[in-house]
């Protein structure tokens, strides 16, 4: 599925069968790579390992590359992210 932003970058997802995000792919509208991300889940559907490679903010021709682990939850109805103070 392509999803078209409003400053003109287009996100490419991709999806596993259960329709669970597989994949995603940000580019500018001249096709340089923003942001990408490659998802693992559990047996239970909850998301365990989120691989990114984001645009450099000081150097937009250099990647940095993350790879997050552990669950993470959808922020949602009934649901609030808690960060330290």
């Amino acid at each position: 599925m392509r999803e078209v932003k409003g400053n003109g970058n287009t996100v490419d997802y991709g999806y596993f069968l259960d329709g669970s995000v597989r994949s995603m792919l940000e580019k500018t509208s001249a096709g340089v790579r923003v942001a990408e991300h490659q998802f693992d889940y559990d047996l239970n559907g909850n998301r365990t390992k989120d691989a990114a490679s984001t645009m450099n903010a000081d150097n937009h021709g250099a990647l940095v590359a993350t790879a997050s682990t552990g669950h993470v939850r959808p922020i949602g109805p009934g649901r609030h992210r808690c960060r330290d103070r």
